[in-house]
C-alpha cells in the first residue's frame, strides 16, 4: 500500500517549517549555474536505483521524454517504498548508501528550476511533491512492470522550459554511459524533433578493466547518424 503522504507532509513541517517554498529556490533549486543540471541528477538517481537490485535480469534503460506541458522520465531502478519518499522529500536526507553518487538528498531539487510539482509514480506509490518536501497523493498513472515514471509538469514559461531542456538533452552523448554502471540504454526524443539513443554494452578484461562498446543514433529532420565507439576503461 502508498506511504501516508499527510504524515510524512506534517512531520516535514515540523522539520523545515511553513515556509519552505518560499525559501527553498534560493538555498535548494538555484544551486547550479546549468538549470538542466538536473537531467544528469536524475541520471545518477536511476543508476543507484538499479544498484539496489542487485542481481537484475530486467531492463537497464532510461528514457527521456519532452512533451509540450512536461518532462518525462522513465528508468526500471528498485521500486519507491517508504524510506524513498521520504528521502526525495527531505533536505540532507537519502536512502542511497555511501558510495552511491548523489547520497546528500538535495540533488534532486534542482528539477523545481522547471517545475513546482514534481510528480513520481512507482510501484504503489503516486505522489507529487509541493513545496520542496510536501508530498501529495495523485491519480495512479498505468505503468509498465517494473517501471518508475517521473513526471515534471512545466511551470510558468514552458517554451523556454522545452528550448533549453531540449539543449540539454542534445548535451546528452554516448560517452555519458561510461560513467555508469548500472543503466546500459539512454535515450531521449522530443515529438516531433531530433531524437537520441545510446547502448552500452561491456567486457570484462580482469578485476579492473573492461571493454565497453557504444553504439549511438541521433536523428533530426535533417539527418540521421549512427556510429559505434570503443573503449577500454580501468577501475
Amino acid at each position: 500500500m502508498p506511504s501516508d503522504y499527510e504524515a510524512i507532509r506534517k512531520d516535514n513541517m515540523v522539520k523545515y517549517g511553513t515556509d519552505i517554498g518560499r525559501t527553498g529556490r534560493m538555498l535548494l533549486s538555484d544551486r547550479y549555474g546549468d538549470r538542466t543540471h538536473f537531467i544528469y541528477e536524475i541520471l545518477q538517481n536511476a543508476e543507484d536505483a538499479l544498484a539496489k537490485r542487485g542481481e537484475w535480469s530486467g531492463l537497464r534503460d532510461i528514457s527521456f521524454s519532452l512533451l509540450p506541458d512536461a518532462l518525462e522520465v522513465s528508468h526500471f531502478g528498485k521500486p519507491f517504498d517508504e524510506d524513498d519518499v521520504r528521502g526525495i522529500c527531505g533536505i540532507a536526507l537519502s536512502t542511497k548508501n555511501l558510495t552511491a553518487i548523489g547520497r546528500f538528498g538535495i540533488g534532486f531539487k534542482s528539477v523545481y528550476s522547471f517545475t513546482d510539482s514534481p510528480e513520481i509514480h512507482s510501484g504503489c506509490e503516486h505522489f507529487a511533491i509541493d513545496s520542496y518536501v510536501w508530498p501529495k497523493a495523485i491519480r495512479e498513472r498505468n505503468l509498465k512492470l517494473e517501471e518508475t515514471l517521473i513526471r515534471l509538469p512545466f511551470s510558468a514559461g514552458a517554451p523556454i522550459a522545452i528550448r533549453d531542456i531540449q539543449a540539454g538533452l542534445r548535451r546528452l552523448d554516448s560517452q555519458t554511459l561510461l560513467f555508469l554502471r548500472q543503466i546500459e540504454s539512454i535515450s531521449w526524443s522530443i515529438p516531433g524533433g531530433p531524437t537520441g539513443t545510446y547502448v552500452r554494452s561491456n567486457e570484462a578484461l580482469d578485476d579492473e578493466t573492461r571493454k565497453v562498446t557504444i553504439i549511438g543514433e541521433e536523428e533530426d529532420s535533417d539527418n540521421k547518424e549512427q556510429w559505434e565507439e570503443h573503449w577500454v576503461v580501468f577501475s
